[in-house]
């Protein structure tokens, strides 16, 4: 049964008339007719009763108008839809993201891409760079904003966001804590808190390779993945830590006990960027990433 045998069967049932129903559906009343000869053989029952004054629907007739309403309505809404998808208007767009990406342009490109095509779904997911990076490579994100070193991780496009320093986490009570910017080469022989090589490997031999060029080589006692974990554990004074200038410190509400301070100049500074797979054919990361491009 196709959809255009329950249009033709609509417009008979609703006319009652096989003439008027052919003049609707711009047809000649012979095909129309065996249309519905060819329909009724392949439900195996007669769905009108036809006479030389009038055309009535029979219980098997009746008993399909409103189904045959239901689906054409329903392929109707269907057809519609993929239409607003591929057009970018309609569907969902998985967005994942880290919290400082959601201080400078990201939010208020969700604002306006949710205000702008309001049939979509943003599904926003706080995710690190390594699990962003992962997630857009399995597809289980569409876009990320991710922190960025050098090239993109391959098979990516990206746009630029922001960019962000390095900063000095210290104890309260430690020597560093008092002073306005800490020179790199006062960091030489100083125990260290600092994300593992595996996690960005060209970031991590950069920052050191920084320090031990400025003379600031420092000692390298913990690793921690999370930025919390790092505070933590310079709360608790194993060390200091170098952490993204983004990070809140005790004055904003972070780690009670530890204080961030600028450091010198000579470190490597990180790109946020906007990333999606490059090449990928669905219009809304497109358009949200020419949403973020008229707001950068």
């Amino acid at each position: 049964m196709e959809l255009r045998h329950l249009r033709y069967f609509l417009a008979v049932a609703e006319e009652l008339h096989f003439g008027r129903a052919a003049r609707r559906l711009n047809l000649s009343q012979p095909p129309l007719s065996q249309q519905i000869r060819d329909l009724e053989a392949e439900l195996g029952a007669a769905l009108f009763t036809r006479s030389r004054r009038r055309v009535e629907l029979t219980p098997a007739g009746e008993a399909l108008l409103p189904e045959a309403r239901d689906i054409l309505a329903r392929a109707g809404a269907a057809a519609d839809l993929v239409r607003r998808v591929a057009e970018g208007r309609a569907g969902r767009l998985a967005l994942g993201f880290m919290g400082p990406a959601m201080e400078g342009v990201l939010p208020r490109a969700v604002a306006r891409f949710r205000a702008d095509r309001p049939e979509v779904v943003l599904d926003l997911r706080e995710l690190g760079t390594p699990a962003q990076v992962e997630a857009l490579a399995q597809g289980r994100i569409a876009v990320g904003a991710i922190r960025v070193f050098g090239d993109p991780p391959p098979g990516l496009e990206t746009l630029a966001l922001a960019d962000e320093p390095y900063v000095l986490a210290v104890s309260e009570g430690h020597a560093l804590a008092g002073m306005r910017r800490v020179p790199l080469r006062r960091l030489a022989g100083e125990r260290l808190v600092f994300f593992p090589r595996k996690d960005f490997p060209s970031l991590h031999d950069a920052i050191l390779g920084s320090l031990a060029k400025a003379g600031g080589a420092p000692q390298v006692v913990l690793e921690a993945t999370a930025k919390r974990t790092i505070l933590a554990l310079v709360a608790a004074g194993a060390g200091l830590g170098l952490v993204p200038a983004s990070t809140p410190g005790a004055s904003e509400g972070g780690t009670p006990g530890v204080r961030l301070v600028p450091l010198g100049p000579g470190l490597p500074r990180v790109d946020i960027r906007l990333a999606w797979r490059a090449g990928d054919p669905d219009p809304l990361v497109a358009a949200f990433a020419d949403c973020v491009r008229s707001l950068a």
